[in-house]
């Protein structure tokens, strides 16, 4: 009579099940007589309940016997989906570092774990450096680790030398000559001047990439210094448009602003790591530590605010704001300038906040708060909130 409730799955189980509506399942039931003695006499020494009725306890870590009890530390607790099989997506898959393409492998990797991008480049990759990377990402989904040989050979570059990250960045998108792709990563700010007797003059830049200073210790500060009200100095004796009685020089403010309506689908952030020393005349590399957020909020920076978004007809209290970004990834360089190595942390759902350390073909599950400590600097007893240690720190190019 239980055999409705479904009892996964044993072989026992199942003639259980079937014995249960002969009707139906007379040529199961026959073919399964010869086996019935020997299944049933597994459940012999079974415990039974007050009512006298065997207590089947099945255990869900696999193996044992019918009855047998599994220890917790065996059971298995992850959900599952409707077939049965865990929800447990597999690990991403490293790429082989062929001499000094640790900068390349990085990038490549913030980018696939993107789904948007990584169908994109698998379905438009026909020819040259398009068809090149098409091959790494098909690499990337179907094998343990990944090669980049003839995406190197089709952009000309030396698996010996070492670049910068970003640098490699600029370079890949125009590359690439795939339009849908760098539609993503492309947007504008304005760079303007204004009189104090409102007279103005607007320009305005196209970028792939934001560029952020380490010294405001958040980057929600940096952002604000660099492209916000912050980023506001004065000029002296400017020279306006002219206008009919109006005077030719006047005092103005310069400064850099960006829009809700001309932000990115993906930000990609670059701190400032390396400097001019000019004591020396080299350039170093900067570790101050910049602590930063799982999501970025862009809205008191931008232009307009929320009332000045031309043809944004979105909910701001729903999560789908234009000037909100959740971190996806974020390249580390260890090291000092001219030499080191990279190596990046992705999160490939962003719905789920679980993260992976891949170093070229080492690919490491880590916590958050490992990124965080790797990223920023942090030790793990400053986790208290609003209570952040802010030396030390690596981290490049960071991709929301």
């Amino acid at each position: 009579k239980n055999s409705r409730k479904m009892i996964y799955l044993t072989t026992a189980a199942a003639v259980l099940l079937f014995l249960s509506h002969p009707s139906q399942n007379s040529c199961y039931a026959q073919a399964c007589a010869s086996v019935l003695p020997s299944v049933l006499s597994r459940f012999a020494n079974s415990p039974r309940g007050r009512d006298g009725r065997i207590v089947l306890n099945f255990p869900r870590g696999g193996g044992g016997r019918p009855g047998q009890r599994v220890p917790k530390s065996r059971r298995r607790t992850t959900p599952r989906n409707g077939k049965g099989k865990a929800n447990i997506p597999p690990p991403p898959s490293g790429l082989v570092n062929l001499g000094n393409t640790c900068y390349m492998n990085a990038m490549l990797q913030s980018m696939y774990h993107i789904p948007l991008v990584r169908r994109l480049v698998q379905s438009n990759g026909d020819s040259g450096a398009s068809a090149a990377l098409r091959s790494v990402f098909l690499s990337l989904s179907d094998q343990p680790v990944g090669r980049t040989d003839d995406f190197c050979d089709s952009l000309g570059i030396s698996r010996f030398e070492q670049q910068d990250a970003s640098e490699f960045w600029k370079l890949l998108l125009p590359a690439l000559d795939m339009p849908e792709v760098s539609g993503l990563y492309i947007g504008n700010y304005e760079s303007y001047v204004e009189a104090t007797d409102g007279r103005r003059r607007v320009r305005t830049e196209t970028f792939t990439d934001l560029d952020a200073g380490t010294e405001a210790g958040t980057l929600q500060a940096a952002l604000e210094e660099g492209y916000g009200a912050a980023s506001e100095e004065k000029v002296e004796n400017w020279r306006p448009p002219p206008e009919e009685g109006m005077p030719d020089r006047v005092d103005a403010v310069r400064g850099v602003r960006l829009r809700n309506d001309s932000l990115p689908s993906v930000l990609q952030v670059t701190l400032r790591r390396f400097t001019v020393d000019y004591n020396y005349g080299i350039m170093k590399k900067v570790n101050d530590g910049l602590l930063f957020d799982r999501i970025l909020n862009l809205t008191g920076i931008c232009d307009g605010g929320k009332d000045g978004v031309d043809g944004w007809e979105g909910d701001y209290n729903s999560g789908d704001d234009p000037a909100v970004y959740d971190l996806q990834s974020m390249i580390v360089h260890s090291g000092e300038y001219g030499a080191g190595h990279y190596y990046a942390y992705v999160r490939p759902d962003i719905r789920r906040n679980v993260w992976y350390r891949i170093d070229d073909s080492r690919v490491t599950k880590v916590r958050y708060q490992d990124v965080e400590i790797d990223a920023t600097g942090l030790l793990p007893a400053a986790y208290a909130p609003r209570k952040r240690n802010v030396e030390g720190g690596n981290v490049g190019p960071i991709r929301w």
